[in-house]
């Protein structure tokens, strides 16, 4: 059994997926308190999504970070 502050394995994945935002539009010249405000924003246009929308959400990230990576 594992205890979590999450109430689901989605819930989990939402926040890693924010947390993963945020910190790449920070790496691409936002400010702290710009990257932050805009994790509302899209909290709520994720917390709709299904869990293999997420994945493609996932995917779509992944290669924006190996396209920074690259530059």
């Amino acid at each position: 059994q594992i205890q979590s502050v999450f109430p689901s394995i989605k819930d989990t994945f939402v926040h890693i997926y924010i947390t993963d935002q945020v910190w790449l539009h920070i790496l691409h010249g936002k400010s702290m308190n710009e990257a932050i405000q805009d994790r509302e924003d899209l909290r709520k246009q994720i917390e709709t999504k299904s869990l293999h929308e997420l994945e493609k959400m996932f995917e779509n990230m992944a290669n924006q970070y190996k396209e920074f990576l690259i530059t």
